[in-house]
């Protein structure tokens, strides 16, 4: 029997939230999660592994059914029963096919899908993501209980699905200026507890670093934290988000831009996902490199035009800012005004299509649809109102100002 610490899930675009389940599960359980979409081969490519990786296992999301039903209480759990079985021919060991058991009926129950979505999506202060950081306070409380159970004490897996649940309760408790579900100095001593029990469970450091995610004072542990779990995975795909993190803590320093830079490169180089790709723009732009800033930016928008209608709903809000990031370059900056407009025009028409399926439920709103059922219109509202074209307006005032053109606006 073998301990995992990654697991690889191969998917179509077109079962998309059927692999968001999957994964979220998975990085609920401690596990780190390898992405590979094949409509998206060109972004994702086959990845490396070392030869030693016998802790990285292999899932392919089958293909469903293309009636896209909602991701409801009795799907949830049909599939993670399905997940389940396959999983048991793999060979793993004991302690995580019994927390399988245990934490799937806590997962689906507290449907910790949605939340986990919704906090990604979502990083402020709205109802939504008040109500997923209680969800997962309500997880926590259920899974404590479950150690107290003898069977349990000792089990890696239940005792980091708590620590998760709470860490996740506490993002959501700083983002709503509300009372933390735990002290973070208890979480921290928490996870260095499991890690004195279980040293090579990595993605426990990884946890350390997400805690002191939203601490402004605490950059040296949060750092220190993300570089213990690198130094025990090494450059792996699915260890891109560790590089991220701490490339966004190095952009929040200010003082950092080559620190930065080359956090956002090497998860570039583990996994060029949209939102890396969008950050390398990002660090382009603090450079001063304003070409290269568009082209990752033009690079971004491609990664994003390729999902078609399966964008969640952190990546529709991207879709819009990415255009407005690269317009600002080539109006204020290299003065490519043609090219400039083209972006903004884009932007705004996409931001009225939006719109659009608010009304109508087709189109950009079917993946929220899937996820959210009933509720989707909220949070594809709550999307859309970031969607603020002031900016976008004011650089197309700027453009036709210099090309001396007056147009109302």
């Amino acid at each position: 029997m073998k301990k995992i610490s990654a697991i690889k899930l191969s998917y179509d675009n077109a079962d998309r939230v059927k692999f968001q389940l999957y994964a979220e599960f998975f990085r609920f359980l401690g596990i780190y999660v390898w992405e590979y979409c094949t409509s998206m081969e060109c972004f994702f490519g086959e990845g490396k592994l070392l030869a030693d990786d016998e802790d990285v296992i292999y899932y392919s999301v089958e293909p469903d059914s293309r009636n896209n039903p909602e991701m409801d209480f009795g799907r949830q759990e049909t599939l993670l029963r399905i997940l389940r079985n396959d999983v048991v021919m793999v060979g793993l060991d004991d302690d995580f096919l019994a927390a399988f058991d245990v934490l799937s009926e806590i997962f689906a129950g507290n449907n910790l899908f949605t939340a986990a979505l919704t906090l990604q999506y979502f990083r402020y202060n709205n109802e939504k993501t008040k109500e997923a950081g209680i969800s997962f306070e309500k997880a926590a409380s259920e899974i404590d209980h479950k150690i107290k159970e003898k069977v349990y004490v000792d089990n890696r897996y239940m005792i980091y699905a708590k620590l998760y649940c709470l860490q996740k309760s506490n993002l959501s408790s700083v983002l709503c200026n509300q009372t933390l579900a735990v002290l973070e100095s208890d979480l921290v001593r928490q996870c260095l507890s499991l890690l004195k029990d279980h040293p090579d469970f990595s993605n426990v450091w990884t946890l350390i670093g997400m805690i002191y995610e939203k601490s402004n004072g605490k950059s040296r542990e949060l750092l220190a934290a993300f570089e213990n779990a690198l130094q025990m995975t090494g450059d792996r795909p699915f260890v891109s988000s560790i590089y991220y993190w701490i490339g966004k803590r190095y952009e929040t320093l200010k003082l950092y831009d080559n620190a930065m830079e080359n956090a956002y490169r090497k998860a570039y180089k583990c996994a060029p996902k949209y939102r890396v790709i969008y950050k390398m723009g990002i660090a382009m732009e603090r450079l001063r490199e304003w070409e290269k800033a568009v082209n990752y930016y033009d690079e971004c928008l491609r990664f994003l035009e390729l999902k078609e209608k399966y964008l969640d709903l952190l990546e529709l809000e991207y879709y819009f800012k990415t255009h407005i990031r690269a317009a600002f370059i080539l109006i204020t900056k290299q003065e490519k005004f043609g090219r400039g407009i083209l972006h903004i025009e884009q932007a705004l028409r996409y931001r009225e299509e939006l719109e659009e399926t608010l009304k109508t439920g087709d189109g950009y709103s079917e993946f929220a649809r899937q996820i959210y059922g009933g509720e989707y219109q909220d949070f594809v509202s709550l999307a859309f109102e970031r969607m603020n074209p002031e900016r976008a307006y004011q650089y197309l005032s700027i453009a036709y100002s210099r090309l001396g053109v007056k147009k109302k606006l």
